[in-house]
């Protein structure tokens, strides 16, 4: 493919002197001399422990929405459709089209910064690929799994791709987590008394368990723990926890801050179509947890979950629960039908022979 190249991947010597117990390894360069892609059956191996468990998603997902749209008032729903106010429904679409292209280049930001040299254009066109494959895949994991293999295509070391993902989905979290805390201040005073505890602890355990993953080379581990592949599992740690000082590192946590504050918006304007006038402010908390709960691998690209936590949080900000089932379902929908030009990207992205 014409305008792809990459760089060789230098080890990260200050992770090294950090964490002098964790195992030391060269890394493969990625200009198509390095090692061949795995053999296509660990591949298969791969896609079939991805897809462990997708009837029961399904099942999760399906059951999750029958329980939601129980008694729903099907000829309010249908009376608020019909009524919606078109020009906030469309800005709502055009914010979700925008989203794809900020994931694209906070994923290119987290490559840079884990080594890795791709054109924009490929970043632009796996992105659209794989966001369109999660469609179809479990929640939080299916996308990330779908770019592992376009990188694995072109012939980058494991250790990067892995890298390159794991910053990509820290600084999408941290994006959730800056934008949840923000707006605490302002969701605390319309929470139920007995409520605030129980959401400001579970945002404070968020906070913890992304230092946790930056950290856990750090704590005194047996030393069992530090060899074999947990031990590069630590020494893949330590250098994205060191990547994370860089420029690009940084950029792709800027980019997460604002998909999600976008992605919020588009609720804001759905909700807005509906006859709600909702305050951004208030929302970014509510919908921060609703979308975090929509990466929670248990469903099929966070149906049923994302429409639970969305009824619960809305309610918060007195939106009833059919409405709030509709402001979700067009979100989904919407985010959905944003991601077709992906449908037209697999035949861009084919792998590179040496």
């Amino acid at each position: 493919m014409q305008g792809l190249h990459t760089h060789a991947i230098p080890v990260n010597q200050r992770a090294l002197q950090e964490n002098p117990d964790i195992p030391r390894r060269e890394d493969a360069v990625t200009d198509g001399s390095g090692p061949a892609p795995p053999h296509p059956h660990h591949r298969s191996h791969f896609l079939r422990r991805l897809l462990l468990g997708w009837p029961l998603r399904i099942l999760i997902s399906v059951g999750l929405i029958a329980l939601l749209v129980y008694n729903v008032n099907w000829d309010q729903v249908v009376e608020s459709v019909v009524s919606a106010e078109a020009p906030y429904l469309v800005a709502a679409l055009c914010g979700l089209a925008v989203t794809p292209a900020l994931v694209a280049e906070r994923w290119r930001a987290a490559g840079i910064a884990s080594g890795i040299r791709l054109s924009r254009s490929f970043f632009l066109r796996a992105t659209y690929a794989a966001v369109f494959a999660g469609q179809f895949l479990p929640a939080g994991v299916g996308v990330d799994a779908a770019r592992f293999g376009f990188l694995w295509h072109q012939r980058v070391t494991l250790r990067a791709a892995a890298q390159s993902l794991l910053i990509d989905r820290l600084a999408g979290v941290g994006g959730i987590l800056f934008l949840m805390l923000a707006g605490m201040p302002f969701a605390i005073p319309l929470l139920p008394r007995p409520a605030v505890l129980p959401v400001a602890g579970l945002a404070a355990l968020l906070v913890a368990g992304c230092a946790f993953i930056l950290l856990v080379d750090r704590l005194p581990l047996p030393q069992r723990l530090r060899t074999g592949r947990p031990g590069h599992l630590l020494h893949l740690v330590a250098e994205t926890r060191a990547a994370f000082g860089t420029r690009e590192a940084l950029l792709a946590l800027l980019y997460g801050v604002a998909i999600h504050a976008v992605l919020i918006l588009s609720i804001l304007w759905v909700a807005r179509a509906f006859g709600f006038s909702l305050q951004y402010r208030e929302m970014l908390t509510v919908v921060s947890f609703a979308i975090f709960a929509a990466l929670l691998p248990i469903s099929v690209n966070g149906w049923g979950v994302r429409e639970g936590a969305m009824v619960l949080g809305l309610s918060i900000l007195a939106v009833n629960r059919d409405a709030a089932l509709i402001i979700s379902f067009v979100f989904g929908v919407g985010s959905a039908l944003v991601t077709l030009p992906g449908s037209l990207s697999w035949h861009r992205l084919k792998p590179r022979h040496g």
